[in-house]
């Protein structure tokens, strides 16, 4: 199964909606996670399908803090938020124990801008970077998202650029024996 990941638009409709239109229809892909920091409104029909929460310049209310979202085709369990209460930028520890308590096998967010995807203490973290302000090493290609492929034996994180084109060179697999 596939799940769709991303993050940090910062009122960049045109990126935000060409995501959502590239995978609205695909059938392969059973979840589509928005990390925050869109800074629309939270009834904004842009978010029909998408499982959100509320980043630190998100500042209509009805955002969740956090999500716990379990996928029966997989078995597993994902920890969503934006990452800014759990000093995302600082290191994972705070953001691994909230994800602890719900028994989360892969934890997802955003914030820093930058792109992250690696075991941490048995879980899976990603962050997909942003979609219009990337920051860190990869800021070079202008915006970044996660289609995320879940088999019994792996994780395929793959990013892909604004235009849609995978990126290889920040892919990863890890093998799924390595998590919780």
């Amino acid at each position: 199964m596939k799940y769709l990941i991303f993050s940090d638009a910062h009122l960049d409709r045109k990126e935000f909606e060409f995501i959502v239109d590239k995978y609205k229809d695909d059938t392969d892909v059973v979840a589509r996670f928005y990390n925050g920091d869109s800074q629309f409104e939270a009834r904004d029909p842009i978010f029909e399908g998408l499982t959100t929460v509320v980043g630190n310049m998100d500042f209509d209310q009805p955002f969740n803090i956090e999500n716990v979202y379990h996928s029966n085709q997989d078995d597993i369990t994902f920890y969503q938020t934006h990452g800014h209460l759990y000093r995302a930028d600082y290191n994972l520890d705070t953001l691994w124990e909230q994800a602890n308590k719900f028994n989360a096998e892969i934890v997802l967010f955003g914030h820093t801008h930058e792109v992250v995807s690696e075991i941490y203490k048995g879980k899976l973290f990603i962050n997909p970077g942003s979609i219009s302000n990337p920051r860190g090493p990869q800021a070079f290609l202008g915006g970044t998202y996660v289609v995320l492929n879940v088999t019994n034996e792996a994780f395929e994180v793959d990013y892909f650029g604004r235009a849609g084109e995978k990126i290889s060179s920040i892919s990863k697999i890890f093998e799924r024996k390595n998590t919780l």
